[in-house]
This record gives C-alpha cells, sequence and structure tokens, in this order.
C-alpha cells in the first residue's frame, strides 16, 4: 500500500512542477534561469545552515528536530536575503 501512495504523491509532485513551469512560461520568465536562481539560492542557505550548526556547536545536522533545523533555516535566510 505505501508504494501506491507513493506513486500518487510523485504524480501530484509532477504535477506541481508543471504548474510552475506553465507559470514561469506565463510570467515570460526562462524556466532554466529560474530554477538555477532557485537552486543557487538554496545552495547558499543551505551552507549558511552547516555554517551557523558549526558555529553552535553541532558536528551534524542530523538527529534534530524539525523545529531546530527550521530555526537554522529562519537564521540562515536572515543572513543571505538581502
Amino acid at each position: 500500500m505505501k508504494d501506491c501512495n507513493q506513486k500518487k504523491l510523485q504524480e501530484e509532485i509532477g504535477d506541481l512542477l508543471h504548474a510552475v513551469f506553465s507559470l514561469c512560461i506565463f510570467c515570460q520568465f526562462e524556466a532554466e534561469e529560474t530554477l538555477l536562481n532557485s537552486i543557487n539560492k538554496f545552495e547558499r542557505r543551505f551552507n549558511m545552515i552547516k555554517s551557523l550548526a558549526k558555529e553552535n556547536g553541532l558536528n551534524t545536522l542530523h538527529g534534530h528536530s524539525f523545529d531546530e533545523l527550521m530555526i537554522l533555516w529562519h537564521q540562515a535566510k536572515q543572513r543571505t536575503d538581502p
């Protein structure tokens, strides 16, 4: 049963990606450029999360709660966004 749910979820994510691609076209954005900008932004934030974790004496992000990771994410967002 789990595989069936995962397949349906994967299909829904595919629909979401299609909708995002269509929105790019509608807004007259280059979809590839938009995706690359998004990847670069995520990478900057994730690298900042790793730096913040080290500043807080954390050697790994594994084993930490979602809430703890979200705190780091928001801190990283504040430091990396203009």
